[in-house]
């Protein structure tokens, strides 16, 4: 269940946990505090979440089994920078299709990514890792 809830962020984690256990929206929502509606909210983030988690599993179940098995390829520093490039064009392609708004007037502000899909955060992952090794910025939603 983990793995379905990596990148559900903390609350809806804690709402969907609390779900799960028969509880209802009312208690969930006394229980963090919020509004019965926005518990539910929280709890049907996460299920979206789940979906897409899902949905890719099943579209990429054969290459799931060597998913994680790390691979052995020499790329130049050029070719890395190409990949760097190209990951961050694909998250901003997920971020104007799914219609993310940066709050520019309050960078602390969370933004809402519970309607990006699963591959969204694989595709961010990996920019972060190719980012790191070749020392460059890292600019994410």
């Amino acid at each position: 269940m983990e793995d379905k809830l990596k990148y559900a962020t903390d609350r809806e984690k804690e709402a969907y946990k609390y779900r799960q256990t028969g509880m209802s929206y009312n208690k969930i929502g006394e229980k963090m505090r919020i509004s019965p509606s926005r518990a539910n909210q929280l709890c049907k983030s996460a299920e979206r979440r789940i979906r897409s988690y899902e949905a890719h599993c099943e579209l990429h179940k054969k290459e799931l089994e060597t998913f994680s098995q790390p691979l052995d390829i020499s790329i130049s520093k050029g070719e890395g920078n190409l990949i760097y490039d190209l990951l961050y064009e694909r998250m901003k392609y997920y971020e104007k299709e799914f219609k993310i708004r940066h709050d520019v007037t309050n960078p602390y502000r969370e933004v809402n990514k519970s309607k990006l899909p699963y591959e969204y955060f694989l595709f961010r992952d990996l920019y972060e890792k190719v980012a790191k090794s070749l020392d460059k910025p890292i600019y994410l939603i």
